[in-house]
């Protein structure tokens, strides 16, 4: 490259573009020969020393021209008064002629031709030049005019080629951005998935759901408060969902208040999957085959907590058993198994039937209500079935709001 020390800015800009451009692969069999580049135009030759004043080049210099296979002329006012520019334009058109010869005009008058070296103005003959005044960049197709005129090869064959390449380079590099931006995307949405299932986000969506579904039961207003309270969160069916067991205070009554569970299909949709009257804080264990029993004390005998044990089938739980420890913690205790009846049984209790607090004859009357009284057989109210013991001897009614005892089967009709 061939330039003028005021041009230097524009050079180096030149140069780079240069070394970097990337000749298409069908051109490349034309410009094999020796002195030619083949894939890239690398390595080119630019002098950022000035001249010396002793008007002659010097041998490095004088070396690099002659074994450069074309010339890059930077042609401006200060570079055609340049007597170093001559020199180095005169000893490339002495060795190789004006063929390769490629001219950039990057100053003047852009309304006139271009100023020239005074070996150019000697030579008889019109130059092709790439005019560079208006713009301080070359753009893409003068770059491909310039180096057409290094190759010596048409420039429409050559610029044809390199704009297919730019196209296959365009749409190869929009390939990679839709992967990049598909991938990014999905992590985007898999943090914020993971964000709305992290287990406080999913309690906020489930307070703002509920709040909002009791505030559509009759006689409730908007400015009302929620009416329940939490009781208890799991993930009953180990889905990685948190699930609910909330207090319904808006209708308690002398039984106590209802115990729901609901439990999560996705961040904001639920069902409610067990209703149970009058039930203290909720236990939970761990189910054969997998998922989780709830474990509720909403009836008892004489005090003692009788536990409903209730499992999930078809995405609702229901009672499978009660379980009896005698005054003994649920989790040391080997419980008495009760088997639930059907409401369909129709079974009844004989009037003045005793209930016990065992299912034995010696064992003790029940003690139901506040007031710490025992049972006076059937006179209490009416009394309902509730289950039956394995050996099918003894039976459960609860008696009056939960509190229960046991009958003999004598004392069972249908």
């Amino acid at each position: 490259m061939s330039y003028n020390w005021s041009d230097k800015r524009r050079a180096r800009s030149l140069h780079r573009r240069l070394e970097r451009f990337e000749v298409p692969r069908p051109v490349r069999p034309v410009i094999r020969a020796p002195g030619l580049p083949d894939r890239r135009l690398r390595p080119v030759f630019r002098d950022d020393d000035e001249m010396t004043g002793s008007g002659v080049l010097d041998e490095r210099l004088r070396q690099a021209i002659e074994n450069s296979s074309a010339m890059v002329l930077l042609a401006s006012p200060a570079s055609a008064r340049s007597p170093y520019v001559d020199l180095e334009v005169a000893h490339f058109v002495a060795t190789h002629g004006t063929e390769r010869l490629a001219i950039v005009v990057t100053g003047g008058d852009p309304n006139r031709p271009p100023e020239l070296p005074s070996t150019l103005r000697e030579q008889q003959q019109e130059f092709l030049w790439v005019d560079c005044r208006v713009k301080r960049r070359l753009k893409r197709h003068s770059l491909v005019r310039v180096v057409a005129a290094i190759l010596a090869v048409d420039f429409d064959v050559l610029w044809r080629r390199h704009r297919r390449r730019h196209q296959k380079m365009i749409a190869a590099w929009c390939a990679v951005a839709t992967v990049v931006i598909a991938v990014v995307g999905t992590a985007l949405w898999q943090q914020r998935a993971a964000e709305q299932r992290s287990p406080e986000q999913q309690q906020v969506a489930f307070e703002q759901w509920i709040t909002t579904e009791l505030r559509k039961l009759p006689g409730m207003s908007p400015s009302d408060g929620a009416g329940y309270r939490i009781l208890r969160t799991d993930d009953l069916n180990e889905d990685g969902l948190v699930d609910y067991f909330i207090s319904n205070d808006l209708y308690c009554g002398s039984g106590g208040c209802p115990m729901e569970v609901y439990m999560t299909n996705s961040p904001g949709s639920y069902a409610m999957v067990l209703d149970v009257q009058g039930s203290s804080a909720p236990r939970v264990r761990r189910a054969q085959g997998g998922g989780k029993e709830i474990i509720a004390s909403d009836l008892f005998i004489s005090g003692e907590p009788l536990y409903s044990i209730y499992k999930l089938r078809d995405r609702n739980y229901v009672l499978d058993h009660y379980e009896f420890c005698e005054g003994v913690i649920l989790e040391q205790c080997n419980p008495l198994i009760i088997s639930p009846v059907l409401p369909g049984d129709n079974l009844a209790v004989t009037p003045g039937a005793v209930f016990r607090e065992r299912p034995s004859r010696g064992a003790r009357s029940i003690i139901i209500g506040a007031g710490d009284k025992p049972s006076e057989g059937h006179d209490v109210g009416v009394s309902r079935v509730q289950g039956v013991l394995a050996n099918g001897e003894w039976y459960l009614v609860n008696v009056w709001k939960g509190s229960c005892g046991f009958v003999s089967a004598s004392e069972i009709v249908q």
